[in-house]
């Protein structure tokens, strides 16, 4: 389920299970497991706004396989000389989503890449899982070539993290909003379901039977342990009630490069549409890329 989402957009079935599931946790503690473990992979789709429409009319788009799912790609601003700047959405999300970064960077003469992750946007799929964010990520790199900047939302970010694991090349890294503990990411899904920590284990134990992994292994303040980038922007809302203070402190405490910086009024998704954060984000991306390539 979409962390972000407004209550008024969840569909109809996901609103009953939400009056269902603590009856369910109730009497079959074991068939709340499969059924939560299932949701926990399937995200939402919502329509697409006007503007996003149009958004994407202006992209070059194409198609391509990452594993047997077909993944939409989209690049503004191809004829710019500026940086490459990959974007990742988070779950439930689309490429489009990022409409102000994306405006914002082509006026400043940059090329903007973005995918619909597998189940997401355009793309194939019913279920998805940050693997398929990641392999998806390093597939279209592939296609592509290596890009300058990467700025990940949310799981978006944790996809980039794992992407960067298995060899995504990136001169600046920023992450958005990025849940990072694990306790916190099981805490708010629960909420979301209605149902109790102690039945949320059980879909976590679900998840790791058919992963073969500890959850733990996919989370990004687990993944940001495996990896040395030398250049990190964290970018956090004081107010974004679906991802705490402490995601921040965990997620700059183990990147030890980082810089944190704190914002507030936005909420989890809306930082995604502001203009002037955008150019804060972006600004700070060129300024941390020039430094980096001053001590080449």
């Amino acid at each position: 389920m979409n962390a972000s989402s407004a209550p008024s957009k969840v569909p109809f079935k996901y609103r009953m299970l939400r009056t269902c599931m603590p009856i369910l946790e109730k009497f079959s503690p074991t068939l709340i497991g499969k059924i939560g473990a299932r949701m926990f992979l399937t995200p939402l789709r919502f329509p697409i706004p006007e503007k996003e429409e149009h958004l994407r009319s202006l992209a070059e788009q194409s198609h391509f396989k990452s594993g047997n799912t077909d993944v939409y790609g989209y690049i503004w601003g191809k004829e710019n000389n500026g940086k490459k700047i990959l974007l990742m959405h988070g779950w439930a999300s689309r490429a489009s989503h990022f409409t102000s970064l994306i405006e914002t960077a082509v006026e400043n003469g940059d090329t903007v890449y973005a995918i619909d992750a597998p189940g997401h946007g355009q793309s194939q799929g019913k279920q998805s899982d940050v693997i398929q964010f990641a392999q998806a990520i390093l597939d279209w790199e592939q296609r592509v070539g290596k890009f300058d900047i990467g700025i990940g939302h949310s799981m978006g970010g944790t996809a980039l993290l794992y992407a960067m694991t298995r060899g995504l090349s990136l001169q600046h890294l920023c992450l958005l909003a990025v849940p990072a503990v694990e306790s916190e990411i099981i805490k708010v899904y629960c909420d979301k379901l209605n149902i109790s920590e102690a039945a949320g284990q059980r879909i976590i134990n679900t998840l790791e039977k058919r992963f073969q992994a500890p959850f733990k292994k996919y989370t990004a303040s687990y993944l940001a342990e495996s990896i040395s980038p030398q250049s990190v922007a964290l970018f956090f809302d004081r107010n974004d009630k679906e991802v705490s203070e402490k995601n921040a402190q965990v997620l700059h405490d183990k990147l030890t490069q980082s810089k944190l910086f704190w914002v507030e009024s936005y909420g989890h998704a809306k930082m995604l549409g502001d203009n002037i954060l955008a150019k804060q984000i972006l600004d700070n991306a060129r300024e941390s890329v020039k430094e980096m390539e001053e001590l080449i």
